[in-house]
């Protein structure tokens, strides 16, 4: 079993009590410190081409603690954990209606207007984010042609892009440390950021360039030299074109509380004024990136449309938001879900516990502005998603993976992961009487009795061997086993869930009716004030599909007999005595037909059953 050793010479493992009363001997200061030591920061105390970055008169410590390093893989074990999620969730599930269709369609309409510099979005300009993500599905698209499949790969691909990221900050601070590969690992394990591995959004595309940027400033503070700094303004820049001016929140909380996080050091030629006019220069940069759309946007959009993407994506979101206006302190009690399995796990929080103690180490302080003031921030910013937060997942993925492999605790039992898995076993076992108890679960009549019992069973055994078998592991060991559990119960839930409820998530076979339509030149209607574009990629619709309500319907079917409306219903009810529509499923707990105009106009009666 390989070992590393926390310290010089035959360093053996002590006991959790020993070694909480040695730490203040086992951890010297910043600038002393043996690289793989708390304090490993002596790695830019001294000039990178030193042979020596300790000084000689500094000896390590005859009793200190040595860890496991966590599972060697090549390549590492968060790339495969990353893979099998990607292609997992990919596979068992499509698009997801209506975030995700929706930017697959804008991605399309882009793509056949050859428009550019301006998404469109059911024939009218989309000004809701910027198009970095939908130029990436395109580059693709010239390769493979239009595929649904590169499409959705695009953000996950991000999303590796940032665990890569993360493992060389993690690399940067703490060199040759088992925390370059715990701490993507442990990122990839948060309960969020693993569901959204494969979502087709705009977050962890934010996260990778939030995560450039600080990459390039830590290259400055260790002696890279100011093309660090020319690192961090590209990183911004293809921010601002992911999702706007918000890349700034966490990279501004890094450069701008620098005096503090680095403390004592800093190297001599890295003068404050240096820091702050690189700081300037990195936003500079940002910007000019950021313009090289902006400007061409602005000629083909319009003043309108360029006013509207740049205040919809700045005080729109932050002080009244257009949507998504949530308290305060919304964030405060999802937490502890977002960062399941890390969030119950008492080994991390004792580990934590020790760690944040040594606000003298810099990259303790680092990984504490980085993720602690973006937080309120966020909190304080009036729009407010769940997703919003990922970009502060990887400061804490570092700062969990330094001190479990520092702090080593003594196992527990697991008893709250393990228990949390147990009773989604439970719950699992109760999913095809769903519909008893609310009408938007009518989809889980079609789970088979003996199906949600397998999956009941798979996730208790996972849950009782994390409570008994894992505990006889070491801490590095049992987060990697901990993370593992956390992909495959993923999987199971997604593919029981997305098995079940596959006919009303599922757009692909409604869209491929009304491609059949469109390309027969018939009319599309929808009977919604709000569509969102679900159809428009998977049904590969150009025509603009008209949204009628109420009087106008009916106006509308009677201009155009030939047309067809796309309706929902509520399930409550029963399907109304007339004629019946061409086509019909299940749609996100409500009902969707397909009518033709022609029958809503022989039977008026019909737009009132509309949901």
């Amino acid at each position: 079993m390989n070992r590393v050793s926390m310290g010089l010479g035959s360093a053996t493992a002590v006991p959790w009590t020993r070694q909480a009363a040695s730490l203040h001997h086992a951890i010297p200061p910043a600038g002393c410190a043996g690289r793989d030591e708390p304090g490993a920061e002596s790695r830019y105390t001294a000039p990178r081409h030193s042979p020596d970055r300790r000084p000689a008169s500094t000896a390590r410590p005859a009793h200190t603690a040595h860890i496991t390093m966590p599972i060697r893989t090549s390549p590492p074990l968060w790339v495969w954990g990353w893979l099998l999620l990607t292609v997992g969730m990919l596979a068992l599930r499509t698009a997801i209606p209506i975030d995700e269709t929706r930017y697959l369609s804008v991605a399309w309409e882009m793509w056949w207007r050859h428009s550019q510099w301006v998404p469109y979005l059911n024939g009218h300009t989309y000004d809701g984010k910027p198009p970095l993500l939908f130029w990436l599905m395109e580059l693709g698209w010239l390769v493979f042609g239009v595929q649904a499949w590169w499409a959705r790969l695009v953000s996950p691909l991000a999303g590796l892009a940032a665990l890569w990221i993360t493992a060389r900050i993690a690399q940067r601070l703490w060199p040759d440390s088992p925390a370059v590969t715990l701490a993507p690992t442990i990122l990839l394990g948060a309960f969020y950021w693993a569901v959204f591995s494969s979502a087709t959004m705009f977050d962890l595309l934010l996260a990778a360039c939030a995560l450039l940027a600080i990459l390039g400033l830590l290259r400055v503070w260790q002696g890279g030299g100011d093309a660090g700094f020319w690192l961090a303004g590209l990183g911004l820049g293809l921010g601002i074109l992911a999702k706007g001016p918000v890349v700034f929140l966490p990279v501004a909380a890094v450069g701008l509380t620098a005096p503090w996080w680095m403390k004592d050091s800093r190297p001599p030629a890295l003068t404050w004024r240096r820091w702050y006019r690189g700081l300037g220069l990195a936003t500079l940069i940002s910007i000019g990136v950021a313009l090289l759309w902006l400007i061409p946007m602005a000629f083909q959009g319009g003043l309108h449309y360029f006013i509207d993407m740049t205040w919809h994506q700045t005080v729109g979101y932050t002080v009244h938001s257009f949507s998504h206006r949530r308290p305060w302190w919304w964030y405060l009690p999802l937490l502890p879900v977002l960062l399941f399995p890390w969030s119950l796990w008492p080994d991390a929080w004792r580990a934590l516990a020790r760690i944040v103690r040594r606000l003298d180490l810099p990259e303790v302080r680092l990984c504490l502005v980085w993720s602690v003031p973006v937080f309120i921030l966020f909190s304080l910013i009036s729009g407010k998603q769940s997703h919003y937060l990922l970009p502060i997942f990887p400061p804490l993925a570092l700062l969990l993976a330094r001190a479990l492999t520092v702090y080593d605790p003594p196992p527990t039992r697991f008893v709250l992961p393990g228990v949390v898995f147990l009773v989604l076993a439970g719950c699992w076992l109760f999913l095809p009487f769903g519909s008893h108890f609310t009408h938007a679960l009518t989809w889980t009549r079609e789970v088979p009795l003996w199906f949600a019992g397998a999956l009941a069973a798979a996730l208790a055994v996972i849950g009782l061997a994390l409570m008994r078998w894992l505990r006889r592991l070491e801490v590095a060991r049992r987060a990697l086993a901990l993370a593992a559990s956390t992909w495959v119960v993923l999987l199971i839930v997604v593919g029981g869930l997305f098995h079940a409820s596959w006919p009303a998530y599922d757009l692909r076979p409604v869209s491929a009716f009304l491609r059949n339509l469109a390309v027969v030149g018939a009319p599309i209607a929808v009977a919604d004030r709000s569509y969102q574009g679900q159809f428009n990629f998977y049904a590969r619709l150009k025509a603009p599909v008209a949204e009628v309500r109420g009087p106008a319907l009916l106006d509308w079917v009677r201009a155009h007999p030939d047309g067809y409306v796309v309706a929902y219903r509520s399930l409550r009810h029963r399907p109304p005595r007339g004629p019946a529509p061409v086509y019909h499923q299940l749609y996100r707990g409500k009902g969707l037909a397909v009518w033709s105009a022609a029958a809503i106009a022989r039977d008026p009666g019909l737009i009132r059953t509309f949901h």
